[in-house]
């Protein structure tokens, strides 16, 4: 299941971003929404994101600032930066964290969903090997008793 984790200090967009990827993936996600990036820094979701999609200026701390403190926690999560800034200050320190996408408000659903289409066939495709995984020792094993252990 894709953890997607959103921030943004509008509650109007917050919801509609959720709104519209719940509506896609429905019971395949777990969405996470927080009007602050210090609550998702308080809260264990943020070491195990699949995903996060914040909100470049909120608050004290930045979206981007925000994402650099993660990075310390998580190493394995993509992102998303959404921001009413056509600033590209704002876009090449985007680029510098390695951001998935930089859009801009009011936002694209439609490409907002498809980098999240990006993330959930990543992470579907980690799954499916996960699962593999045990059938794929066995194997080995079976075939290593079977042909060296005799």
């Amino acid at each position: 299941m894709l953890q997607i984790v959103l921030i943004d200090d509008d509650q109007i967009i917050l919801m509609g971003i959720e709104k519209v990827i719940r509506s896609k993936y429905q019971d395949k996600v777990a969405i996470y929404s927080f009007l602050s990036p210090e609550e998702v820094l308080a809260h264990t979701i943020v070491k195990k994101a699949d995903l996060i999609i914040t909100d470049i200026t909120m608050g004290e701390m930045s979206g981007l600032h925000f994402l650099k403190e993660v990075q310390k926690l998580n190493s394995s999560f993509e992102s998303i930066v959404i921001s009413a800034h056509h600033d590209f200050k704002y876009a090449q320190q985007s680029i510098n964290l390695k951001v998935l996408s930089y859009l801009t408000k009011p936002v694209d659903f439609k490409a907002l969903l498809t980098y999240v289409d990006v993330i959930y066939e990543k992470n579907s495709q980690v799954d499916d090997t996960n699962h593999q995984f045990p059938e794929i020792v066995n194997f080995l094993l079976d075939y290593i008793e079977d042909n060296y252990m005799k």
